[in-house]
């Protein structure tokens, strides 16, 4: 017989020994016996969690009623002093000698007492139509 008839066989049986070998030294079926116990690891210690406090009581608390918000009132109509069907040029007063011109507690009106360059130099404001003056004034 050759050498290298006998290292080939030789080759195999090694190949198949080596996971055995593995399997024995790591601790494997063959050594379980052998190895020490692990250490028991101590319990840990029991405590209970202290009880929560009881929340007081809120007080009651009646809140005020408030009042219901009301609506802006509407601005109030301008006094006129032509009916609003006419179609003529008027002035619209909101500021100066408006309680002069248009009577006592009035805050704007529109007139017709007063032309273009008279109104304007009063304050007032020029308009081509009554329904225009009674509407922007």
């Amino acid at each position: 017989m050759q050498l290298k008839e006998i290292v080939k066989p030789l080759r195999h049986f090694v190949a198949l020994c080596v996971p055995f070998v593995a399997v024995v030294l790591a601790g494997g079926p063959l050594g379980c016996l052998g190895l020490p116990a692990l250490p028991t690891i101590p319990e840990p210690p029991k405590f209970e969690l202290p009880q929560m406090p009881q929340a007081p009581e809120l007080p009651q608390v009646q809140a005020p009623s408030l009042p219901s918000p009301s609506l802006p009132s509407a601005p109030e109509k301008p006094k006129v002093d032509v009916p609003l069907d006419e179609d003529q040029a008027i002035c619209c007063l909101r500021s100066g000698p408006v309680q002069q011109v248009c009577g006592p507690g009035t805050e704007r009106c529109c007139t017709i007492k007063f032309e273009r360059d008279e109104c304007e130099e009063q304050g007032g404001l020029w308009f081509h139509s009554v329904r225009g003056c009674a509407g922007a004034c």
